[in-house]
């Protein structure tokens, strides 16, 4: 079943998928496509540009092994980090919409998970860029601890002429390097410097 909903000039567009809602933003600048299952990000293109986010070939789709692709949600821990499930369990976990809302310039998506100690809120921010953010609340009276990341899968053409900016590959505290040239792909973590990551 498919279900449209407009707000304002933005449209956004909702069509049910083989494990979970997928909504489809959109602006005069780009559009990208949401997964309630586990808040990921399937797709998102600048409007006359090319696809950002990368998907394996078949499409993994899962609620029981972690799938690669698109920009899934680390939450409440990245990594293994001693636990039963990588990366956490929110993204086998189906989100409940909040809200959403729209204008030609910029559509915002709120996205929740409620738990026993804690709810993530999760909003979904597209203009001429794609704004993603995590929150959590505890809900409960006794201290919470977690972690949370954001795990992007970028789509390149040429992986030889790429380079990834605003990373310390030494794990020091000392000033951050140039720009990392790669020469295939790769699946690591570095620590990023203040301000942001850059893919070029």
């Amino acid at each position: 079943m498919n279900r449209k909903f407009a707000a304002a000039a933005a449209c956004v567009v909702a069509a049910s998928a083989a494990f979970a809602e997928r909504i489809e933003l959109k602006t005069d600048y780009a559009s990208c496509v949401v997964e309630t299952r586990g808040a990921r990000i399937m797709s998102f293109r600048p409007k006359g540009g090319e696809e950002v986010v990368w998907q394996a070939e078949p499409e993994q789709v899962t609620a029981e092994k972690w799938a690669h692709g698109g920009i899934p949600a680390c939450w409440p821990w990245f990594g293994v980090n001693g636990k039963v499930d990588i990366h956490g369990t929110a993204w086998r976990e189906e989100f409940k919409v909040v809200s959403r809302r729209g204008t030609n310039r910029r559509a915002e998506l709120v996205l929740a998970l409620e738990g026993e100690k804690a709810r993530l809120e999760y909003t979904v921010s597209l203009g001429d860029a794609l704004k993603l953010e995590m929150r959590t609340v505890n809900v409960s009276r006794e201290p919470f601890s977690f972690s949370a990341a954001f795990h992007p899968y970028f789509r390149v053409g040429d992986v030889t002429k790429c380079s990834v900016g605003g990373v310390n590959p030494e794990f020091k505290a000392s000033a951050f390097t140039k720009p990392i040239p790669l020469a295939e792909p790769i699946d690591d973590v570095f620590p990023a410097g203040p301000g942001s990551c850059t893919v070029y």
